[in-house]
């Protein structure tokens, strides 16, 4: 607040309003995603996937939210999100946000990280499980928040993306 009790509004506060409200208007006008309420949760731990499975495996787990969600994208671009509460939101991924994560996964070079980056479960800490399929093979990280390497850390924000946009807003991503 500004002195004398005034609000005073930022550029910044203005474009995220006009942000907020861009992404309600696009949630109503496209309905990209389908919601299905007759979806068991995902499970706690998905095994592995082979060849034919999914491309990309996404759970994140834990938090004061209690999170449980996980995200499936194919090597079409479709994509499955299963979350806690049993909706399931599919939908296509669009091809610009699959070169990103594609590049994401190469500039923390993924295939060649550990398994995993032990962390502790303490109240607010997310369990993060990626498998990523590439010429046939998969491997499979899992780090928790408070243990999470930094190279990882770009990936594991264009996959919350793309839950947040499915879910959220109905956009696909």
């Amino acid at each position: 607040m500004a002195p004398g009790g005034e609000l005073k509004v930022t550029a910044n506060h203005r474009t995220f309003t006009a942000a907020c409200l861009v992404l309600s208007v696009a949630a109503l006008y496209f309905g990209g995603c389908t919601q299905s309420d007759n979806i068991t949760p995902a499970a706690e731990t998905v095994p592995a996937a082979a060849p034919g499975d999914p491309h990309i495996c996404y759970q994140r787990s834990g938090g004061l939210s209690g999170l449980e969600d996980t995200l499936l994208i194919y090597t079409g671009g479709d994509c499955d999100l299963y979350r806690k509460n049993g909706a399931r939101y599919s939908c296509p991924v669009f091809p610009l946000k699959l070169e990103k994560l594609e590049e994401a996964f190469l500039k923390a070079d993924f295939l060649a990280m550990p398994a995993e980056y032990p962390g502790n479960s303490q109240a607010d800490a997310i369990r993060y499980v990626i498998d990523y399929t590439a010429n046939g093979d998969t491997h499979r990280v899992t780090a928790w928040s408070n243990a999470m390497p930094d190279r990882l850390l770009p990936l594991v924000r264009e996959l919350d993306q793309c839950v947040m946009l499915i879910s959220i807003a109905g956009v696909r991503p």
